[in-house]
């Protein structure tokens, strides 16, 4: 993969906050409930799982 790049740029190039426009929000409102819901219980696996450790 090095051989195909040649040079690796080092750290970030672009560092700041995103951009979010209207249009984003539009393409991204249908999944944020689903969204929302998959991080909820993302974040419940994860508290069960380091309650049986500890």
């Amino acid at each position: 993969p090095i051989a195909i790049l040649e040079t690796v740029p080092t750290g970030f190039q672009d560092v700041g906050a995103p951009v979010i426009d209207s249009e984003l929000v539009k393409a991204l409102g249908r999944q944020i409930p689903v969204a929302t819901i998959i991080l909820l219980l993302e974040h419940i696996a994860i508290a069960r799982c380091k309650s049986l450790i500890i």
